[in-house]
C-alpha cells in the first residue's frame, strides 16, 4: 500500500512530474526532502500561493495581454483559477478563459465555444496564425499608397483627360 510508505509516495510523485514542476524538482538541493510532508510543503509553497486567493470577479477581469500568446494566457488563467475561493465548474473556467481572449483572437475564433482546454489552445493558436498572416499580407495604407490608388482610379475614369 502506497499511503503508508512516504519514500514510495515521494518517488511516485516525482515520476509523474513534467515541465516546470520537474524543472523545479531537479533544482532542489540534495537532502531537502526527507519525508512526504517536506515534499508537500515545498511543492505547494512553490506552485500555490495561499495569499493569492481569487474570486470569480478576478477571473472575469483577467484578460489576455497585448503580445501574450494564447498558450501563455491559458496557462496563466488556469493557474489563477486554481486559487479561486468561489465554487466554480471547469466549464465556467473554460468559457471565461475563452471570453477573456483578446478581441482580435475572439473575432478570428468566431462564436463557437471551445469544449476542452486542448480545443481552446488549438483554435486560439490557429487564430493567432491567421492574424499574423493577415497582418503580413495587408498592404501598408499610407498617404502615398492612397494617393497612387486614387490617381489610378481617376485616370481609369477619364477624369484627367
Amino acid at each position: 500500500m502506497i499511503s503508508g510508505n512516504e519514500a514510495l509516495m515521494v518517488r511516485s510523485l516525482v515520476s509523474i512530474l513534467r515541465g516546470p514542476a520537474f524543472d523545479w524538482y531537479r533544482r532542489l538541493k540534495p537532502g531537502s526532502i526527507n519525508c512526504w510532508d517536506d515534499m508537500e510543503s515545498l511543492f505547494l509553497s512553490n506552485f500555490f500561493d495561499d495569499d493569492t486567493e481569487v474570486s470569480i470577479g478576478t477571473l472575469l477581469d483577467e484578460k489576455q495581454k497585448d503580445g501574450e500568446s494564447v498558450d501563455n494566457f491559458v496557462k496563466r488563467f488556469r493557474n489563477k483559477a486554481m486559487n479561486c475561493r468561489d465554487p466554480i465548474t471547469e466549464e465556467f473556467i473554460l468559457q471565461t478563459c475563452h471570453n477573456n481572449l483578446s478581441i482580435d483572437v475572439l473575432e478570428a475564433l468566431g462564436v463557437v465555444p471551445s469544449k476542452t482546454w486542448k480545443d481552446l489552445k488549438m483554435r486560439g493558436e490557429q487564430a493567432e496564425h491567421f492574424l499574423k498572416r493577415k497582418k503580413a499580407e495587408r498592404p501598408t495604407d499610407d498617404i502615398c499608397n492612397r494617393w497612387e490608388r486614387d490617381s489610378r482610379s481617376e485616370v481609369s475614369k477619364g477624369v484627367f483627360f
